[in-house]
């Protein structure tokens, strides 16, 4: 394919072989079907032109062109990009060039316009197959198939006699996601039948029933209507991805998720006005693990005079501070927690720059509050439906019905991390009222969902000596793409297995990444464990603490000795002890 990059023609080698799966083509791109999260992207510079070529830039969107981000840059050289999806889904890309005079193209202030469209699947589809009965010979089975991107053509049915080597293939003449199918199978014998379907990405499901031993009467003929212009079954087997990983690949340098610069609307290196919340990248666990904590601060010790309370007997731990999440919105509460928060203890939505607020929940189970307007005459809407999309709003699908019709939604997103607009369509009896989203209409509300905790590391506690003995420092590192600046706290318990945990006084609301060194009070066990929690703004939470066969010990003992004279039991084999006067 080739795509005008300013001044230059540059070509990538991404155009699919004949019978490669790609989608529709609306947009003049038609979207490739990959089912590897890893693969390589070509690229062919014209001979005369590549000498004024610096380096290109592999760009990268998410989101269907709200927001690009550089992923990836080569030289000339190289002739191909390396790319890695962090997950499923549909991946749109463009390349920049900058020429040896450090000259960008396309320039900062053009629209990006993709030049492929890739959407990998690594998710086998559903295929479930059942027995229909027996009747002679005639046998019968019933399916249902599952999948976002499925292939039907390449639905197909088999059977096999019992004890019998080959496979003989059931004409199938309607091919569908639920559906039926009889045939003479020769024999009243038991029969094993095995269904295939693959999806557009090449992932292949297959599934196996028994039927069992059919009654010695003649077959339903008349049922089988043998249909010799069935439609035939595409072969499962797919030509060789122009995009598929193998051990060829180019040593590239690459930002997996770099931060991005600020953006204006649409543009190369600019923020588009209307978008979801765009996720940080965590860093590697080495990251965590490698990093040295900083040397004590001894002199800034927390000298707390909290009562410990009696720990001998456990006391119960204080409560937890109260992170509350910036981005809830009003009367946003708890995954069905009961009820809805009230409007006045959530803090408004995050606007995200434009007309479309962006939630963030910590899972797909939340309670959504809603309010119709001119609802009718018992005051309720006759439907209150939810529609969503994970495109950006290019494809939209019905998620179901609030059965009551009152605030809250009770929404169960499909599992996984991402953001998903939210449309809510409230219709009267007579068919009056909001519209569907149609393909390409913006969401009310974007909810992104964040299920995963914070990763959290905990240095091993320094122990204070000398003028500073009783003082322990406690270093820590917390990572995540919404953890607050405040959104760590410590605390402690007797080395006990089973002690609750006890927020330690004035360590809670700490930063990411910090140290706190803690005087310890003189009526505490000496023995004791530390531990490091963080809460991001989803509510989802991540620890560490000290191993349980490694408590700190904090040890206040003055040892003094003096000398009180010999020992005047005579030891076997040895002299007598004396005193000289």
């Amino acid at each position: 394919m080739s795509i005008a990059v300013g001044a230059w023609a540059l070509t990538l080698g991404l155009l699919a072989p004949r019978g490669w799966a790609a989608g529709d083509d609306r947009d003049g791109v038609a979207p490739i079907y990959h089912k590897d999260r890893s693969f390589r992207i070509p690229f062919d510079l014209d001979g005369e032109k590549i000498r004024l070529i610096k380096e290109l830039q592999l760009w990268v969107s998410e989101d269907s062109g709200f927001n690009w981000n550089q992923v990836s840059r080569a030289t000339p050289d190289q002739k191909e990009f390396m790319f890695r999806a962090r997950r499923d889904g549909e991946y749109w890309f463009a390349v920049r060039t900058m020429s040896a005079a450090g000259q960008l193209s396309p320039p900062s202030d053009e629209t990006i316009r993709p030049a492929l469209k890739v959407i990998v699947d690594m998710r086998a589809p559903s295929l479930v197959l059942e027995s229909d009965g027996r009747h002679g010979s005639l046998a019968k089975v019933r399916w249902e198939a599952k999948d976002e991107n499925l292939d039907l053509k390449t639905l197909s049915l088999e059977y096999q006699v019992a004890g019998a080597r080959d496979w003989k293939r059931v004409p199938l003449k309607r091919p569908a996601l639920v559906g039926s199918e009889s045939w003479d199978a020769g024999t009243v014998e038991a029969v094993r039948v095995r269904g295939t379907v693959a999806d557009k990405a090449g992932n292949v499901k297959e599934a196996e029933v028994e039927l069992p031993e059919g009654a010695s009467t003649p077959p339903n003929l008349a049922a089988l209507d043998t249909d010799a212009g069935a439609p035939p079954v595409r072969p499962i087997g797919r030509p060789r991805s122009p995009i598929e990983a193998d051990s060829s690949f180019t040593p590239v340098e690459e930002d997996v998720a770099p931060k991005p610069a600020p953006r204006g609307a649409g543009g190369w290196g600019t923020e588009g006005a209307k978008r979801p919340i765009a996720r940080q990248a965590r860093a590697g666990s080495d990251a965590l693990v490698t990093s040295a904590p900083p040397a004590p601060d001894w002199d800034s010790a927390s000298n707390s005079n909290a009562d410990p309370g009696g720990f001998a007997t456990a006391p119960a731990p204080a409560p937890p501070a109260d992170f509350s999440t910036p981005s809830r919105p009003p009367g946003f509460a708890d995954p069905f927690s009961g009820a809805a928060a009230p409007a006045a203890a959530a803090p408004a939505p995050v606007d995200t720059g434009g007309d479309v607020p962006t939630m963030l929940v910590g899972g797909p189970r939340f309670r959504l509050k809603y309010d119709v307007q001119d609802a009718g005459p018992d005051g309720k809407p006759a439907i209150v439906e939810l529609w969503i999309t994970r495109n950006g709003g290019r494809n939209w699908s019905r998620l179901g019905p609030d059965e009551d019709r009152t605030s809250p939604f009770d929404v169960n997103l499909p599992d996984g991390e991402g953001t998903v607009g939210l449309s809510l369509v409230a219709q009267s009896s007579s068919g009056l009222g909001d519209l569907p989203p149609a393909p390409g209409d913006r969401p009310q509300t974007w909810v992104e969902i964040d299920s995963t905790p914070p990763r959290v590391h905990l240095y091993p506690p320094q122990i204070g000596s000398g003028q500073h003995a009783g003082k322990i420092a406690i270093a820590w590192r917390a990572e995540d793409g919404h953890l607050g600046e405040k959104g760590v706290s410590l605390f402690w318990r007797p080395d006990r297995p089973g002690d609750p945990w006890i927020p330690i006084a004035d360590a809670q609301g700490q930063p990411p990444a910090g140290q706190f060194v803690w005087a310890v009070p003189p009526n505490f066990p000496p023995r004791f464990h530390v531990r490091v929690e963080a809460v991001d703004e989803a509510h989802n939470k991540g620890f560490a603490e000290t191993p349980e066969g490694s408590p700190v010990i904090v040890d206040r003992s003055r040892p003094r000795s003096k000398i009180i004279g010999l020992d005047t039991e005579a030891r076997a084999g040895g002299p007598s002890a004396h005193i000289s006067r």
